[in-house]
């Protein structure tokens, strides 16, 4: 146990430059239980096998175990990420200025996409919408009979 194990890959192929061949070794680094990659690697499997658990709300101890694997083992998970801290102060009076800074819309996309506001209007009362409806009825009568009287 502890030793490593060895093993090549070879590449070749054929490029616009001639025939390629590229050799990559394995197996240099330690093998066995003292490997701290393998900590890592419990540490995501068992998250993995965790989150597939969890199906509502009342999962709150396989959240907690999860967050507990993410923040030991410094691991992006769906209940922790990374954060950066900048430490250098860049406003130190502490004064803010606004500013509207436009956004560039991503290429090939046009200006229609992005749209205007939308107005506020109130939806048409059923008296409304009846009184339409009867001023349109009014005027297929009046067709009706216009084409009765040209007979």
């Amino acid at each position: 146990m502890g030793r490593p194990a060895k093993a090549t890959l070879t590449l070749t192929g054929a490029t616009a430059g001639g025939s390629y061949d590229s050799t990559v070794s394995f197996g240099d680094g330690p093998s066995g239980p003292d490997n701290p990659a393998l900590g890592y690697l419990w540490a995501r499997s068992r998250i993995a096998r965790i989150s597939d658990y969890i199906s509502g709300a009342h999962d709150d101890e396989l959240r907690r175990r999860i967050v507990s694997l993410g923040l030991t083992y410094n691991l992006l998970t769906k209940f922790t990420s990374f954060v950066a801290v900048d430490e250098i102060v860049r406003n130190p009076d502490g004064q803010a200025t606004d500013v509207k800074q436009p956004l560039p819309l991503p290429k090939g996309v046009s200006n229609l996409a992005v749209g205007k506001s939308i107005r506020n209007y109130s939806e048409p009362s059923l008296a409304h919408i009846a009184g339409m409806l009867l001023v349109a009825l009014g005027f297929v009568l009046l067709r009706r009979r216009s084409k009765v009287s040209m007979r």
